[in-house]
């Protein structure tokens, strides 16, 4: 039961942290079009920051929802 435990806590931290990897990783490309016309720059900085706030959107509600849970998690594992 220990190594499933671990591997659940570990996949969540990661899904955790992809996200907001990926929030990151979509802001630095908003502007990442310099030789397009403005309208064109201007819809592609919209969609990038539209998707780094929906990422970091995701790892608010995983962490809000899964803290309880990696909690009693590493309880129990401090306890085997």
């Amino acid at each position: 039961a220990r190594f499933e435990v671990e591997l659940l806590l570990e996949e969540m931290r990661r899904v955790i942290t992809y996200s907001h990897w990926k929030a990151t990783w979509w802001r630095q490309r908003a502007d990442g079009v310099p030789n397009a016309d403005d309208e064109t720059r201007q819809g592609i900085h919209a969609y990038a920051m539209l998707r780094a706030w929906r990422e970091e959107g995701q790892a608010a509600r995983l962490t809000e929802k899964w803290s309880p849970l990696m909690r009693v998690g590493r309880e129990l594992l401090d306890g085997l």
